[in-house]
């Protein structure tokens, strides 16, 4: 079974209705209410557009279509206000509470500055940088951040991988093993009659054989998030 990976990049160009009632489709969240609301975040903390949808990595004509009330603003989007300046999404969604909150609300996934080698054997609380809310995920799932190009063009450098622990996995799956050097690594699955092997997406790479009794296995990526920030 193929596993589809799930990127939101923020940049890419976004189609907007004409007409006069807000265009909604699948993924998005709120009301005019909440687009208005936005709009009054930017002002308060005394942004241009152009800086504000900067931040955000979306146009500032994405943002200006919104703060008009002509696009609603995605569940991702909202997600990325919320990490960026430390918003609250139930004002930004509902108006309740202050625009502002002091701090990261402790919910949802842990997201790790890096993964130890020695995870999940210890505790890594004083790793944790943030954390990302997602429906239907296990409590057990955790987050953390690409180092270098081996994934790419699939996974790039700094984009946020999201991992659900497994015991098993399907061919062309993304998972998360440990490697004959005993350290976490990102590779794709990949099985024939013949071969169980990890690979890179990145060509330059070498792939290697799955030895189920040598390397562990932990994870597998369920969504990855670009431009995403701490």
């Amino acid at each position: 079974m193929l596993t589809f990976i799930l990127i939101f990049n923020f940049i890419s160009a976004i189609l907007v209705s004409m007409d006069n009632s807000p265009t909604k489709n699948s993924g998005t969240s709120g009301s005019l209410d909440t687009c208005k609301r936005i709009k009054s975040l930017r002002k308060l903390l005394k942004m241009s557009q152009k800086d504000f949808a900067s931040s955000i990595g979306i146009s500032q004509g994405h943002l200006c279509v919104i703060e008009k009330g002509s696009h609603l603003p995605s569940d991702t989007l909202i997600m990325a206000i919320c990490h960026r300046f430390k918003a609250n999404e139930a004002w930004i969604l509902t108006g309740s509470g202050e625009p502002l909150g002091s701090s990261m609300p402790q919910c949802g996934i842990p997201v790790y500055s890096q993964l130890p080698d020695t995870y999940p054997d210890r505790p890594m609380s004083g790793e944790i940088i943030g954390y990302v809310s997602l429906p239907g995920l296990p409590e057990n799932a955790f987050a953390f951040y690409q180092r270098g190009d081996y994934m790419a063009p699939t996974i790039q450098a700094n984009d946020l991988m999201v991992f659900v622990p497994v015991e098993s996995i399907d061919n062309e799956d993304i998972v998360l093993v440990k490697n004959k050097w005993d350290t976490w690594i990102v590779r794709r699955y990949r099985s024939t009659r013949n071969r169980s092997m990890f690979t890179a997406d990145n060509t330059a790479y070498k792939e290697f054989e799955y030895d189920i009794g040598k390397q562990k296995l932990l994870a597998r990526i369920c969504a990855v998030f670009r431009h995403v920030n701490f």
